[in-house]
């Protein structure tokens, strides 16, 4: 991935209204919970399908969501 906002379209696309995984998340969510992943820093960003799953758990305990993940949220 070449740029944050291209990350962010390939999350909507998997999680957004009508993607692979529809989730309904909006670019907002996703990208507030980029922003969250990128503060907290434990490690950079490689934007990629890894960091793709995090923003969805990201978004996912955002909404309230219990969420059981192999990393640290």
């Amino acid at each position: 991935m070449s740029s944050l906002s291209q990350f962010i379209e390939y999350c909507v696309s998997f999680y957004g209204p009508g993607g692979l995984y529809c989730l309904g998340m909006s670019e907002d969510e996703v990208t507030k919970a980029v922003r969250l992943l990128d503060l907290i820093g434990q490690k950079e960003l490689d934007l990629d399908s890894i960091d793709r799953e995090r923003v969805r758990d990201v978004v996912m305990v955002m909404r309230g969501t219990k969420v059981t993940t192999n990393w640290e949220i």
